[in-house]
């Protein structure tokens, strides 16, 4: 047999395989792979023993892509002439070659034609996916040769749903590695007919509208690109949706959508004609000079496309509210004021389809966003899982005795939650750059935030102090250690009044982000009545504010004063208290903003084009808090849980109607002594018994598999029945002796066996292969359940994280350095469990 592990082993060894590390690193990972062979060793001996379908491990281990490549599409020797290529060309290149060496027999010896095509397409699909999705097996259905309308032979490649996995440029590239394997084979070219262009015209359509692709495409586009391929672009059906015009057509065998073939076509061969005319140039193809005039079409859509956004940079995107699925929230409308606010940049915990918002925000969403759960925003535009960051804005809140109040923790929201009326502002969500790169999003304005407005105190202490902190310190007066608090902690330093307006009028400096308020949410009209009202409503009585606040310079604003909602909209915090306004902590703030203390500001007077006017009456700059507010909605919600049969079992093995009951419990069936199931039927050569075990009860020797005809009954070693002209089947429905099954497990496992341990009704499996009843029961002594592929699954969320904490983990800092870490993020001795 087969040795995994010691193949894997000396393949490492006689290629010298090594990573560019520290040696460090290097350690750690030699020991996280010394961990999996010690497990893969342990999988194989429990093989050898013969209680499993299959006697050793099917997932092969890899090393690299090639190795990926030959596990994946299981010919042997591939993965040595793959990494020879690679040495020479590029990763496309060597897909065709590969593609070109099983097509001609070289890789794969005498097998059918059609074989050697489908073997050449999945090899050149998992190397330009690099090994890493489910394309190269479950996104390709089949392959056949089939026959154009004058008889000649053409080849069809069947696509599936799990291509999507792939890629649009690869799905279209497996498209092109088609055609050469066509010419490699000598096949003649698919023949298109009319009725078979309008076809994907209409399914298209229909499919865009069911689902959703990535490209826009016209009619002459699917027409220009169905009539010029090659090879047929088909595929299975993968929604129950049909058409309704192009129907039961000779060479389609199926009315419904075909979601694969639809993929292909539209994201991959029109939507990527220019990124595909590349490679047909660089690999030197033939016979898809009409790339051209696609090419053209579609750079023309797509520059009016881009035309378009940029014109609408600013303007909304109702793209990620279409599909809303009722019972999941609509967090903000797009670009409505009071949504989120993007703030680029990343933590720890977000990144590639990870971003983050503040936790004080899913408490007030009534945690319908948690960590983990997917959200679909306006901008980028594409999914993402949320994580909490707590160094970011947090959501702005309106109570329900009239206080407006940011949260700057969850302990804040959790306090508040029921005392909520409104959320005026959902606080910020952390995008990374490459997120709007990835999804091909053009870049919107960002927001005054505390990291832009560091590199301004930096430029002056440069320009205006000389580049000297001393002098700078003195400017604005605070000492040099308060200084180098902002600037080497910009986002957690929280300034004062004072200190805000002495950076503005010493440093010139705008404003500082934490006491920058939404004033562009209001326009030019409602800034001058809240000024005149802050004016007229004003409570100037010291004694009175006296008995509102401990601050005697309180703004306090009197019963009549009418102008709070303006307040409320530009997120401003303050207070209620017996009818009055009060604004406390940012009144020096609002003071300077609105020039209170300056009477003779006339509103007539100023240019209307600016909103609200600053330039024209504060003396230093304001910049806008949120240029752009994005909608968000809420997509999959957060699951991380064991994934489990409905009703939840512990063993594939079927009980059918007979056996145990509605519950289906395998001791209830075993008071029956036999039952009559459907299972595969295997046969001891040494003790002539049948048996569904592939090892002997009796006699522990290997079974064989017995194959029969399930119309006529005949037992044949063929795959077809020549009688009745239907393939064989390795399975029959006959009588199983089950407690003399239970017996023997009781007698191998030992102790007692759970009464509630169940199994299936029947088998789904090609071979209705059982599981043994000794894995069953142990799952149940432990209180696990099985899933429909055999497996004790746990499903989890992917998401990003760079860096954590011991304590965040509930690990000691002795299992931490058993697993390699020996060190924090500065490198210093692993010491604390809170660094």
């Amino acid at each position: 047999m087969q040795k995994l592990v010691s193949n894997y082993r000396e393949y490492c060894c006689d290629r010298k395989l090594e990573i560019i590390a520290s040696d460090e690193m290097k350690a750690y990972f030699q020991r996280l792979e010394d961990e999996v062979i010690e497990l893969y060793k342990v999988a194989e001996k429990t093989r050898e023993k013969g209680l499993d379908p299959e006697l050793e491990p099917e997932i092969h281990l890899a090393k690299d892509v090639a190795g990926k490549v030959e596990g994946l599409i299981e010919i042997k020797g591939i993965a040595d002439r793959i990494r020879s290529l690679t040495l020479q060309m590029d990763r496309e290149n060597v897909a065709f070659k590969i593609a070109q060496e099983i097509a001609d027999g070289k890789l794969v010896g005498n097998i059918s034609e059609e074989k050697k095509a489908d073997l050449a397409i999945r090899a050149a699909l998992a190397i330009l996916t690099e090994g890493v999705t489910a394309a190269p097996l479950e996104g390709i259905a089949k392959v056949k040769i089939k026959r154009n309308e004058d008889n000649t032979r053409y080849l069809a490649i069947y696509f599936a749903g799990p291509i999507r996995a792939a890629g649009g440029t690869e799905a279209a590239l497996t498209v092109l590695v088609s055609d050469h394997v066509r010419k490699v084979l000598g096949l003649s070219r698919y023949k298109a007919t009319r009725q078979e262009m309008m076809r994907f015209v209409e399914e298209i359509d229909l499919y865009n509208r069911v689902m959703h692709l990535q490209s826009p495409t016209t009619t002459d586009q699917i027409e220009t690109a169905v009539g010029n391929l090659p090879v047929e672009v088909t595929g299975e059906k993968t929604n129950p949706e049909e058409v309704s015009a192009f129907r039961d057509l000779p060479r389609i065998e199926t009315n419904s959508l075909r979601g694969g073939a639809c993929l292909v076509l539209g994201d991959g061969i029109i939507g990527r004609a220019m990124k595909i005319l590349r490679t047909v140039n660089a690999v030197g193809l033939t016979d898809w000079d009409w790339l051209k005039d696609l090419k053209a079409t579609v750079a023309k859509a797509q520059d009016d496309q881009e035309k378009e956004e940029q014109k609408a940079k600013t303007q909304p995107s109702y793209g990620y509210i279409k599909d809303v699925i009722s019972g999941r929230p609509i967090f903000s409308h797009p670009s409505q004021p009071g949504g989120f606010r993007i703030r680029y940049g990343h933590s720890r915990n977000t990144g590639l389809a990870g971003i983050g918002i503040h936790p004080a925000t899913m408490k007030v969403v009534m945690e319908f966003l948690a960590p983990g759960t997917h959200i679909r925003t306006e901008r980028p535009g594409k999914g993402s899982v949320v994580m909490p960051v707590d160094s970011i804005d947090g959501p702005i809140v309106l109570l329900k005795d009239g206080t407006v109040l940011q949260l700057e923790s969850y302990e804040q929201a959790e306090k508040y939650s029921k005392k909520i009326k409104e959320i005026l502002f959902l606080g910020d969500l952390l995008v990374g750059f490459g997120e709007f790169l990835e999804n091909n999003h053009p870049l919107i304005p960002s927001g005054f935030v505390e990291e832009w407005w560091v590199l301004y105190l930096e430029s002056r202490i440069k320009s205006r102090c000389d580049n000297d902190l001393a002098i700078a310190a003195k400017t604005v007066g605070m000492t040099i250690e308060r200084l180098r608090e902002f600037l080497n902690h910009p986002i957690t330093t929280k300034p004062t009044q004072e200190e805000t307006l002495s950076f503005c009028y010493e440093l010139l400096l705008p404003l500082h982000p934490y006491y920058t308020y939404a004033w562009h949410d209001i326009s030019f009209d409602e800034f001058f009545e809240l000024r005149d009202q802050i004016l007229e409503r004003r409570i100037t009585d010291k004694q009175k504010i006296s008995q509102y606040s401990k601050n005697p310079k309180a703004i306090i604003l009197d019963q009549d004063f009418s102008a709070k909602r303006f307040l409320e909209r530009i997120g401003l915090p303050h207070r209620v208290k017996d009818g009055c306004v009060v604004i406390e902590e940012n009144n020096l703030i609002i003071e300077h903003c609105m020039q209170l203390e300056n009477k003779e500001i006339d509103p007539s007077s100023i240019e209307r084009t600016v909103e609200p006017p600053f330039e024209y009456i504060v003396p230093f700059e304001i910049k806008m808090k949120n240029p752009i507010y994005s909608g968000a909605r809420m997509g999959r919600p957060e699951k991380a849980k064991e994934r489990k049969m409905n009703p939840p079992v512990h063993t594939l093995y079927p009980l059918e109607m007979e056996g145990g009951g509605n519950n289906r419990l395998i001791l209830e069936a075993g008071k029956k002594k036999k039952i009559e199931i459907t299972v595969i039927q295997r046969e001891c050569k040494t003790c002539s018994i049948i048996t569904h075990l592939s090892s002997c009860p009796n006699c522990q020797r290997g079974t064989e598999v017995i194959r029969s005809c399930y119309i006529c009954g005949v037992e044949t070693e063929d795959t077809f029945c020549k009688e009745c002209k239907r393939p064989t089947v390795t399975y029959n429905t006959r009588l199983v002796n089950i407690a003399q099954e239970i017996t023997r497990v009781k007698k191998a496992l030992g102790g007692s066996i759970p009464p509630k341990t169940k199994g299936v009704k029947k088998l789904m499996n090609r071979g209705r292969i059982p599981e043994i009843l000794e894995k069953g029961f142990l799952r149940a002594r432990h209180g696990l359940n099985v899933y429909k592929d055999g497996t004790i699954r746990f499903d989890s969320t992917d998401i990003p994280l760079m860096h954590f904490k011991p304590r965040e983990v509930s690990a000691t800092l002795e299992q931490l350095n058993k697993l390699g870490y020996t060190e924090d993020a500065n490198g210093d001795p692993l010491k604390k469990k809170d660094k």
